[in-house]
């Protein structure tokens, strides 16, 4: 029962701020309420937001596969890596 209500206050929390972390957090919780479908949704809005850095990238791709889409795992940690890779090259 608790799940169901942090999903819906974070519901109501995207309404002030569209973030990355936001939708993450949402996405994780719908894992946690085993409601696949949706968790693929918020991590799909969440990629189209800046990613901050390559650890919530990489966190990306590990939730992908959790909702059991290998593919976008895969690639969300390809682009993770990418990321990693301008920040040393900085």
């Amino acid at each position: 029962k608790k799940t169901k209500e942090a999903i819906a206050a974070s519901e109501e929390a995207l309404n002030y701020g569209n973030t990355v972390e936001a939708r993450v957090a949402l996405a994780q919780l719908y894992l946690n309420d085993k409601n696949k479908e949706k968790a693929l949704e918020q991590l799909a809005e969440a990629e189209k937001l800046r990613v901050p850095n390559y650890q919530v990238q990489m966190q990306i791709g590990m939730m992908y596969d959790q909702a059991g889409d290998k593919a976008k795992g895969d690639a969300a940690r390809k682009k993770a890596t990418e990321l990693m890779k301008r920040m040393v090259e900085m």
